[in-house]
């Protein structure tokens, strides 16, 4: 085991905790306040786009955590078809596989119905958006409007699973 003297120059000297310690007492205001920045587009009609922190879906009890990987399982499934395809067939033109791939990166309003991966993210969708009894589903419609992600309920309980 390397002890701290042995240790590369690009590593801390210090343990972690004391960076992370000095970082939020040098930048911690400025993090604090990001907050209030974030919320300006519920304050002002220029303003519509929110940040990724209001829109993230990526944590487990967002209303979106679900469907975003049910979209993901769907897309890797049809993309993983395709790819195995063109390593057992050597006629098949790559550019046309990572085309059909590519077309993973779409709207839903913009969706394709004659693209199989676009038709398939859209049935996934509507199937699970329809097996969610009506009560969770306007909780969920209320949870994502503006006034619901302004005031942090685009969020389920998960307590109450």
């Amino acid at each position: 085991m390397r002890s701290r003297t042995q240790c590369p120059t690009h590593f801390p000297q210090q343990p972690y905790i004391t960076v992370l310690i000095k970082f939020l007492n040098k930048h911690g205001h400025d993090l604090a306040h990001q907050d209030a920045k974030q919320s300006k587009i519920f304050d002002s009609p220029k303003d519509s786009n929110p940040t990724h922190t209001q829109a993230s879906k990526d944590h487990l009890d967002h209303y979106l955590n679900t469907p975003a990987g049910l979209v993901s399982i769907i897309c890797v499934r049809h993309a993983l078809e395709k790819v195995v395809s063109a390593w057992h067939d050597p006629s098949v033109d790559l550019n046309e596989v990572a085309e059909f791939i590519t077309s993973t990166f779409h709207h839903p309003y913009y969706r394709d119905n004659k693209n199989v991966i676009q038709r398939a993210v859209f049935a996934g969708v509507v199937k699970w958006w329809y097996d969610r009894a009506p009560t969770e589903r306007e909780a969920c419609l209320q949870g994502l409007s503006a006034e619901g992600v302004s005031q942090g309920r685009n969020h389920r309980d998960m307590k109450a699973k």
